[in-house]
């Protein structure tokens, strides 16, 4: 997708200005994806999978102007692997008519056959498990492959004809390149595109017949395609207490009884566990935070926390979930962008039982700007 300004020129940041797509590009971007979304036939749920990569992608690539983003077949099949590692689990477990949902109408989807041979042969009960096993690069490779051939190859198809507006192969063949404007288009609609995507998925996988017999009249479809990893949230707190102690980290007082686990960034804003994004905290607290982002203390004191901790926190949880350091980081000033550019309001603290909420200012905006880790 070329982007361009209203003078015709491509745009450009100039003395640090950021110049995103023009408004015309950006209603042109959201209106070719809905016909992506709407037309074609795919056979499997890949096609929700990928858009639903490329948008996790483009959130922790930093981008805050019209660039180009390279992402490789690597990156998009750790995703893939991501989705639908939940997918191999019966659904409706402990029911006798329960079992795995077919993602394809004709044989199971490769990845999801893939991954249940993984999950068989190397019996590892969490993602983080698999990721340390010498048998993964073979299967990130073999998943990359599935990648490249089916819904690289055929997203950009559109009523028989083909609109490459959302990448471009790759020069050295390893993977595609988002078109200018694409992936600020997607960190700027992230929360429509994303909600737009889970419906189609969850759409197709309750038209497709062979799953009519395990869905039946049952409404929580979505739950278990996308709802939170039912990970053992014991583990997770008794090891952050094991190396941080009892202690709340937004008001900075000993926990007596009833820990809580949180979402720094919360889940709600962007739905995936990762281990650095996990912090300790009162029940007060974390019902009163509830889906705000926190206000700048609270920032400083998680920057802090991902540069003097960043390492121990994953020697700690990283045989439970996901922990990568850098990406919570791109997460959470993505999502703190997002806040400030809506003049939003952040999460300071509570009174009695009623929140305080702090508008944007400079000191904040500019934490946001300049002090995460590059």
């Amino acid at each position: 997708m070329e982007i361009r300004d209203s003078g015709g020129g491509a745009a450009y940041s100039v003395a640090g200005v950021i110049r995103p797509p023009p408004p015309e590009e950006r209603l042109a971007f959201l209106r070719t994806l809905q016909r992506v979304l709407k037309e074609g036939d795919f056979t499997a749920t890949y096609k929700f999978a990928l858009l639903q990569a490329l948008l996790d992608i483009a959130v922790e690539s930093r981008i805050r102007n019209d660039a180009e983003l390279p992402v490789s077949y690597r990156q998009l099949a750790e995703r893939f692997i991501e989705y639908y590692w939940g997918h191999t689990e019966p659904y409706r477990p402990g029911d006798e008519s329960g079992g795995v949902l077919a993602q394809s109408t004709g044989r199971q989807a490769a990845v999801l056959t893939l991954l249940a041979a993984a999950r068989g042969q190397s019996g590892s009960r969490t993602l983080a498990q698999l990721r340390r096993e010498p048998r993964y690069p073979g299967l990130l490779s073999r998943v990359a492959r599935v990648i490249r051939e089916q819904p690289v190859r055929y997203i950009q198809n559109l009523n028989g004809g083909h609109i490459e507006f959302l990448f471009a192969p790759a020069a050295d063949g390893k993977g595609i390149v988002l078109k200018r404007g694409v992936a600020w288009c997607l960190q700027e609609f992230y929360d429509l595109l994303q909600s737009q995507v889970r419906a189609g998925w969850v759409q197709q996988v309750r038209s497709m017949s062979r799953n009519a017999s395990l869905i039946g009249g049952h409404k929580d479809l979505e739950e278990f395609l996308f709802g939170q990893q039912r990970m053992a949230l014991v583990r997770i707190r008794e090891r952050l207490v094991d190396l941080e102690g009892p202690t709340c980290f937004y008001c900075e007082k000993l926990i007596a009884h009833g820990i809580e686990v949180d979402h720094f960034v919360p889940w709600s804003r962007y739905p995936h566990d990762r281990g650095h994004n996990f912090v300790l905290a009162h029940a007060a607290c974390n019902h009163s935070k509830r889906d705000t982002l926190a206000g700048r203390d609270h920032l400083e004191r998680w920057l802090a926390r991902i540069d003097d901790k960043a390492g121990p926190i994953s020697d700690a949880l990283s045989d439970v979930l996901l922990c990568d350091a850098a990406s919570s980081a791109k997460v959470a000033q993505w999502a703190y962008l997002h806040e400030i550019h809506a003049a939003g309001m952040f999460w300071a603290g509570f009174a009695g039982r009623s929140p305080v909420y702090q508008p944007v200012d400079d000191a904040l905006r500019s934490l946001v700007v300049s002090g995460f880790p590059m």
